[in-house]
C-alpha cells in the first residue's frame, strides 16, 4: 500500500470518528410522566405572557474520555 493511500485511510478513520451522529434516544431511557396538573397549565405566574415554559431540564456530561466527551440534554417543556 502506498504512503498516500495509507494517509487517506487514516484521515478517513479520524474524520469518521469525529463526525459520529448524536446519541439517539433509546426506548429504555426513563422519560418523566407529565402530570395532570401540568397538562392543565395555561399560564405561569413567574413568566407572564410566555408562550411556553420548561418544566424540567437535566444535563448529563461525560468528560472522562479525552477524544469523545459528550453531553446529553433532557428537556420537558409545555406550550401555554
Amino acid at each position: 500500500m502506498s504512503c498516500g493511500r495509507l494517509l487517506v485511510l487514516i484521515l478517513l478513520l479520524f474524520v469518521g470518528a469525529a463526525v459520529r451522529p448524536a446519541r439517539p434516544v433509546n426506548a429504555g431511557d426513563e422519560w418523566q410522566p407529565t402530570s395532570q396538573e401540568e397538562l392543565k397549565m395555561t399560564s405561569e405566574p413567574k413568566a407572564p405572557g410566555a408562550p411556553a415554559i420548561i418544566l424540567f431540564r437535566q444535563v448529563d456530561r461525560d468528560d472522562s474520555s479525552v477524544r469523545t466527551p459528550h453531553e446529553y440534554n433532557y428537556v420537558r417543556d409545555r406550550q401555554l
